[in-house]
């Protein structure tokens, strides 16, 4: 078979494409009765290597970490939190945006209901979406070395529309909280869902009920990463998940 003049520039193209790593993603599913519930962590070695000799005033480390948390349609939203207790966590929050969309909403603890906080700088990755029968979040996010920044009033709530491929960004920094060890073999985490019928709401500060179900587990970080190459970088918008 002879190649058109175009598809053999295409071939060539991919051939000189750095090829991506292939990410070891740590997964849990924490209720038994809900297979379909599940969260997922993976971490690239630069971040790891950055964080571990970090040098910053506030002893956080610097680069991504990964996130996948899925859950079936029959749940009104789900939520993972990072850190050991409530006050301090990172709370990454998900629920229907419409049929096929999903919202993220990084939430910040403390007294009653989480709150959504601007200062989360993370991104929601194509491929994310209602998939299947299941809400489904591939999460980018910055700045989970620490806890966020703390909020300056009682939270904020908006419009702004996190879809697959969209961002909601803010300042890095901080002082306070938890600091995640990138190489813990025992990180504290905790998850919780409601069920019921779909929010459909693009709303980051959308009012939730109460949790049905909660619990706690711990990732052994060691168990969650990829080798990135000596001068590599990933491309924009990588995702390990696909």
């Amino acid at each position: 078979m002879h190649l058109t003049r175009k598809q053999w520039l295409q071939a060539l193209t991919l051939a000189l494409l750095p090829a991506q790593p292939t990410a070891k993603i740590l997964t849990t599913a924490p209720d038994p009765t809900i297979p379909a519930l599940t969260y997922s962590i993976t971490i690239p070695n630069t971040t790891s290597a950055n964080s571990a000799s970090s040098s910053g005033a506030d002893g956080k480390g610097s680069g991504p970490i990964y996130l996948r948390l899925t859950a079936p349609t029959t749940m009104q939203w789900l939520s993972l939190g990072q850190g050991p207790d409530m006050a301090t966590a990172n709370i990454f929050i998900v629920y229907a945006a419409s049929a096929t969309t999903v919202t993220l909403s990084p939430r910040s603890g403390g007294q009653g209901q989480p709150s959504y906080n601007p200062a989360a700088n993370v991104t929601l990755l194509e491929g994310s979406g209602i998939v299947d029968g299941r809400m489904v979040a591939e999460v980018r996010c910055e700045n989970c070395w620490g806890s966020w920044p703390a909020l300056s009033g009682s939270g904020t709530s908006g419009d702004a529309v996190v879809e697959a491929g969209g961002a909601a960004t803010g300042a890095g920094g901080g002082s306070g909280g938890f600091v995640m060890d990138p190489t813990g073999n025992e990180t504290a985490w905790f998850w919780a869902y409601q069920l019921g019928a779909p929010l459909d709401s693009a709303d980051v500060g959308a009012e939730l009920g109460m949790h049905d179900v909660k619990g706690e587990m711990v990732w052994d970080l060691r168990e969650a990463g990829f080798e990135v190459g000596a001068g590599e970088e990933l491309e924009e918008g990588f995702n390990p998940f696909a």
